[in-house]
């Protein structure tokens, strides 16, 4: 049997993995962390199809400070702004 937030192993197999159970158990208000796609966009949350550019700017030699610091800032608290089972459904 598999149990959310604990690392978890497969006999006979190397290697464990965890589940991140954040529909059922939101972590959201202590995330602190942000991803950095392969295409070169930032995105502050897995719920969010939201992206900001970053490779565009870099290419062009411009400072991304400024873009990185407004994209956290604008970082939702609970789920990418989905904070009610009516928006998880229909996002």
């Amino acid at each position: 049997m598999f149990y959310k937030d604990k690392n978890n192993k497969i006999e006979g197999y190397q290697g464990s993995f965890g589940l991140i159970s954040s529909i059922t158990n939101p972590f959201c208000d202590s995330c602190n962390r942000i991803r950095l796609t392969a295409n070169g966009h930032i995105k502050i949350c897995l719920f969010s199809s939201t992206e900001f550019d970053l490779l565009t700017p870099l290419r062009e030699g411009k400072d991304i400070t400024r873009i990185i610091q407004e994209t956290v800032k604008s970082k939702y608290r609970i789920r990418g702004g989905m904070d009610t089972l009516k928006k998880l459904e229909s996002p």
